[in-house]
């Protein structure tokens, strides 16, 4: 019998109204401080690169198993082997990318995150590369104990010592880790916190694996010296808590609350939670009264008030009050100096809304000015309730700024809003309430492209076409990034459809999506172009897209535009200056006299195996 998930998962209708409700969520929730969010909406938009480097493992193996190129190369596998734990995924990628696996700090790399499903692979290894031979077995013990991998320190030991007499000769756990700490403290050079070290590797171990690490340290720092030394950085935790969006905040709490016990910093923590929940709710009170005052004495138009459109997230507010009074308790009681920089992520992290503003007013925003904290809130809080909070606590400071004036700056939030929605009526009604008779170009320029990301066609074809507004450069490169075709031919099309091929933004477009690994783009420039027959080389074998490549000899062979051995052989010395082994790969498969190929690197020189040519080196000796 099937389980309910993945019965759910196999009904492809069912699937596709649940995608479809994700969607319309997300396009009515409009990224408006994280700008590198813009490009990460939809599937056919994402990079390898971007796949790679923010975690999305499982999407790799979807490319692989259903054919797509690739790009991968050796720093892609080092990447693998710190952070992918889960043994298919990383098998799946590995046996389909093996020859890349050949540099020895991929094992490295492994032991020091803590990945035991990579490290048990890569000690097997005996193709491309043997790492097990390169390294003894106490250094690479060594290794684990150094980057406070716990379970990897069992791990290695039980794999590396295989005999009773042999692990009775190990040292302890507990003495390694003592030793650990003991040359950490007679050292005294770290050019990071060292409980910023252990913190970060132990983020995803159990809550003991943490305490038997602090009790190593213990006995040779003092709390005292915790904070004023190199050894607990507690100001620039704070800034990585905040800063890192991805990991939830009740992971560092049970960190910090481990610490505080350790140390014997905090006797009844369910009496703290208590304290910290005691603390929403004054601050959730001081708001209501706050807002009921301002609308009793203030008369808003409706399109003016816009109350909180979420519901409010109590519990991720509560995390945050318990976060903030830990550090304030780790600290003597202080909070830390706040770095201007951090004031939009402490809003973002707090959820922002107008429940927890009194309290991060009282507890965190004390010295603020208060026109840079309402300009921060009008960036990033959902509402206007959050603004008319702060503007009405902070009394004792007198603004530049009426509160009409603050609550109008929220115009360009709303007006952002409207194009990522795809409302062309409200972002009308917006545009043309506004007293300026026309609207700065820096703020066309974002509109237009958001509605381009988000490909808002009816946005954008009334921004540019009816209002006017002038496309720049940036605009017309996001149309290739983000592989928007219906952008490209609204924008585009005429000039395509006239035959202007070399046109700035023509070019520009096909350019950027090559190198964004838009091959669903490019092959659809062609289909519905078809006497477009310009083929951009350089970028392709850039870009390390097999599938490009191909699409683009396939071009050149539709325009009776073959491609000859010699510049064949000087697309193969790209392919080896740019280090793109599989577009090398490729290339090399379509030579027909061999021979020339013994006069190109790597074929003429032995490479080390962290050389990040040495698959290409390997590749060639085989053939």
């Amino acid at each position: 019998m099937k389980s309910p998930i993945n019965s759910v998962f196999s009904n492809i209708y069912l699937l596709r109204h649940i995608t479809s409700f994700i969607r319309e969520q997300r396009d009515n929730d409009c990224p408006l401080n994280d700008y590198k969010y813009y490009y990460l909406h939809r599937y056919h938009q994402f990079t390898d690169s971007r796949i790679i480097n923010n975690g999305w493992y499982h999407l790799l193996t979807d490319r692989i198993k259903t054919g797509r190129s690739l790009r991968f190369d050796t720093d892609d596998a080092l990447l693998l082997c710190q952070q992918v734990r889960d043994i298919d995924v990383f098998t799946t990628v590995y046996n389909h990318k093996k020859i890349y696996f050949t540099n020895p700090e991929c094992l490295l790399s492994a032991i020091g995150s803590g990945n035991i499903a990579a490290t048990r692979i890569l000690l097997k290894q005996r193709y491309p590369v043997d790492h097990s031979t390169r390294y003894t077995r106490e250094f690479l013990i060594d290794k684990a104990v150094s980057s406070y991998q716990f379970d990897m320190v069992t791990f290695l030991i039980n794999e590396l010592y295989t005999t009773t007499t042999e692990k009775q000769l190990c040292p302890s756990i507990e003495k390694l880790f003592d030793k650990k700490a003991r040359m950490s403290w007679n050292s005294k050079t770290t050019d990071l916190s060292e409980m910023e070290r252990i913190f970060r590797a132990t983020r995803n171990q159990p809550l003991s694996n943490l305490e038997t690490i602090l009790q190593s340290f213990k006995m040779y720092y003092t709390p005292k010296q915790n904070l004023n030394s190199a050894f607990f950085n507690l100001k620039n935790h704070f800034s990585v808590i905040i800063n890192n969006y991805h990991e939830p905040i009740q992971s560092y709490l049970d960190q910090l609350y481990c610490f505080c016990k350790v140390y014997g910093l905090l006797k009844d923590v369910e009496h703290f939670k208590r304290q910290a929940d005691f603390l929403l709710q004054l601050s959730i009170s001081n708001c209501v009264n706050t807002i009921a005052s301002f609308k009793e004495r203030v008369d808003l138009t409706m399109d003016k008030y816009q109350p909180s459109q979420h519901n409010p997230n109590r519990q991720q507010m509560n995390y945050f009050i318990q976060l903030i009074k830990l550090v304030q308790l780790i600290n003597g009681g202080q909070f830390p100096m706040l770095e201007q920089e951090n004031i939009e992520n402490i809003i973002i992290r707090s959820t922002g809304h107008a429940y927890i503003i009194s309290f991060l007013i009282h507890h965190v925003f004390e010295y603020v000015p208060r026109q840079l904290l309402i300009e921060k809130l009008g960036n990033v809080s959902d509402s206007i309730d959050s603004t008319i909070v702060a503007y009405n606590y902070f009394t004792r400071e007198k603004s530049t700024k009426t509160l009409a004036e603050m609550i109008d700056d929220r115009w360009y939030r709303s007006a952002k809003c409207a194009a990522w929605a795809g409302d062309v009526e409200k972002l009308k009604n917006l545009l043309a309430g506004r007293t300026l008779p026309k609207v700065k170009a820096a703020i066309t320029d974002e509109l237009i492209k958001l509605s381009i990301i988000n490909e808002k066609i009816n946005v954008l074809e009334y921004l540019v076409v009816q209002y006017g507004a002038n496309l720049n450069k940036e605009n017309i490169e996001s149309i290739g990034l983000v592989g928007s075709f219906s952008s490209m031919q609204l924008l585009l099309g005429e000039s395509l459809r006239a035959g202007d091929y070399d046109q700035e933004n023509v070019v520009s477009v096909h350019k950027m999506a090559i190198l964004s690994g838009q091959t669903k783009f490019i092959e659809s420039l062609y289909n519905e172009y078809p006497e477009y027959d310009r083929v951009y080389w350089d970028e392709s074998v850039f870009s390390g897209n097999v599938e490009l490549v191909r699409l683009n000899l396939d071009q050149c062979n539709r325009h009776q535009q073959p491609i000859d051995q010699k510049f064949l052989l000087d697309l193969i010395k790209m392919a080896i200056e740019l280090g793109q082994i599989e577009v090398y790969q490729f290339f090399v498969d379509r030579i027909q006299d061999r021979s020339i190929l013994d006069e190109l690197p790597p074929n003429h020189q032995l490479l080390s195996p962290y050389d990040k040519l040495y698959p290409m080196y390997l590749y060639q000796k085989q053939q």
